[in-house]
């Protein structure tokens, strides 16, 4: 028997396997190989839709307008989703562009599909500005989908008060990952609240004064603050309340925002990361240590703590604060300090920087009479993803 009978030879699940490693366009065209191929890609489990895959294959479709390539985009994805067949979806992506055109309808169409095949992961990319964007009806209520990822540039519902999202309602949502999305508070408030199995929550690139999470089941809590201010002023302060008692990780990072941190208990906390930058107007710098200082004090439950060098510049500035503050953390058993890579080391300890000038004064502040036993380290940053 030859190699390629073999291949053919091989069940349907095998088969998709080796399709998802190409892109839809090529597994739609395995269909001519031979009769056993013709609808094999007709039961993909998972549809990866991107239109700047789609027109990089010939050098003639690269310089066709916007326009143009999202009319053909929209007919090959018509045609993909007419021809599969009734088979649940387990994953679909769909990557498209957002300038000078309205994929509305494209997206609806995609995403309705998907709702009524079942869909447990999607992960939606709307590219280059997303002002004219809107969820499609049939999103908000889907009963079977478990992980959502939201990428959408650009978009604001502050400066366009008729740009409303109402929040989704998702009972077996897992994981949700929202990047880019500003002043949606509200948006993201109402989500949390109505996705009751919500266990991980990143939001990457988000900028707003006020953030209320309520989540019985969240163990995973990601905030990335937008790199520059909110509307654009140079700093301000956000208002972050968080009410999720099984919570065992949290990260928060900005260069421009000044946390004003509510929780309620938070008995399961382990890991802590923070990376708060000290840059900001000079007048609402002041305020900044001790936004920070209070913080830490309602994540006294973490054991794991990682601190990057801009957080310990911003601990620094208030020595009077750091006296007349008890040590935030009670149960600390490692605390990591993160260094520029560009910093000057004498030595290494276990591979990792370690000889560098730390403020004494704040090491003694987070660590005093909650270290024993336990590890200091001093390590490079590196640049980290909250994608997934």
């Amino acid at each position: 028997m030859e190699v390629g009978d073999r291949i053919s030879a091989l069940p349907d699940a095998i088969l998709h396997q080796i399709l998802s490693d190409a892109d839809v366009q090529t597994a739609v065209q395995t269909s001519v190989l031979a009769k056993r191929w013709r609808y094999v890609w007709t039961s993909l489990p998972n549809l990866e839709l991107d239109h700047k895959d789609f027109f990089t294959r010939r050098e003639e479709d690269r310089g066709l307008p916007l326009d143009t390539k999202l009319r053909r985009f929209t007919h090959f994805v018509d045609g993909v989703l007419s021809r599969r067949d009734n088979s649940d979806l387990c994953a679909l992506t769909l990557v498209c562009p957002c300038d000078k055109v309205d994929p509305s309808i494209i997206i609806e169409k995609c995403l309705c599909y998907a709702v009524r095949h079942n869909v447990q992961r999607l992960y939606l990319w709307v590219t280059k500005g997303g002002e004219r964007f809107e969820f499609p009806s049939c999103l908000i209520n889907c009963v079977s989908l478990q992980v959502l990822k939201l990428k959408c540039s650009g978009i604001t519902s502050l400066d366009n008060p008729l740009h409303y999202w109402p929040p989704l309602r998702l009972p077996m949502l897992k994981i949700l990952h929202i990047q880019k999305f500003w002043d949606s508070a509200n948006f993201i408030a109402g989500t949390v609240e109505h996705c009751p199995s919500l266990e991980t929550l990143i939001l990457d690139g988000i900028g707003t004064y006020n953030l209320n999470i309520t989540a019985p089941k969240l163990r995973r809590l990601d905030i990335f603050y937008e790199t520059h201010g909110l509307r654009g002023s140079l700093h301000y302060e956000s208002v972050v309340a968080i009410s999720a008692p099984r919570l065992t990780s949290f990260k928060l990072r900005g260069n421009y925002v000044s946390p004003v941190f509510s929780t309620v208990s938070l008995p399961c906390l382990a890991i802590v990361y923070i990376d708060l930058g000290p840059k900001g107007a000079p007048g609402n710098e002041d305020r900044f240590p001790l936004d920070v200082m209070n913080m830490l004090g309602r994540l006294g439950e973490a054991k794991y703590v990682t601190l990057s060098s801009k957080t310990l510049q911003v601990l620094a500035k208030d020595p009077g604060l750091l006296k007349s503050h008890p040590s935030p953390f009670h149960q600390l058993k490692q605390l990591k300090l993160t260094q520029p890579m560009e910093c000057s080391c004498d030595y290494f300890y276990d591979g990792q920087c370690s000889s560098v000038t730390l403020p004494l004064d704040v090491i003694s502040y987070l660590t005093q009479g909650s270290l024993s036993g336990g590890t200091l380290v001093v390590t490079p940053e590196v640049a980290i993803s909250p994608w997934l």
